[in-house]
Order: structure tokens, then C-alpha cells, then sequence
């Protein structure tokens, strides 16, 4: 699997979260990895899926795992 079909499964697989205390420990991750020079960093595009995908679960635009899996099957073989 090469880099973006990683950052897209990571993006959806956050999307499916309904946990609003995973998402704030996943954000809070992110903003320490992003403040520390040794650690990878995060692109502009990067957060900005990352700040969508926070987005839309705050606003209830998620899908069910089995949404997930009908639109990227090939993904999940």
C-alpha cells in the first residue's frame, strides 16, 4: 500500500470514530507531534484533513463501518 492509500485509510478510519474523547486524544497527538522538531510533521494538507475530518465528526457527518467498507471495497480485501 503506498503513502496516500495510507494517509486516505487513516483519514477515513478517524472519520468512523464516535468517541469524542479518542478524537481529542488523536488532536492532541497530532498538535504534540506537530511541536516537536524530532517528530515527523504534518503538512498543510495533512492538518487540513485532519481539521475536516474533526469537522465532520463534530457535525455528525460520519459513516458506519459498513458504509466504509461498501465504498472502498478494493481497500479491504
Amino acid at each position: 500500500m503506498d503513502i496516500k492509500e495510507e494517509k486516505i485509510g487513516l483519514i477515513e478510519w478517524i472519520d468512523q470514530i464516535n468517541d469524542v474523547e479518542v478524537i481529542h486524544k488523536i488532536k492532541k497527538y497530532v498538535e504534540e507531534l506537530s511541536g516537536n522538531e524530532d517528530s515527523v510533521q504534518l503538512s498543510v494538507g495533512e492538518k487540513k484533513a485532519l481539521e475536516q475530518g474533526l469537522k465532520d465528526f463534530e457535525e455528525g457527518n460520519v459513516l458506519t463501518d459498513e458504509e466504509v467498507r461498501k465504498r472502498h471495497a478494493k481497500y479491504f480485501k
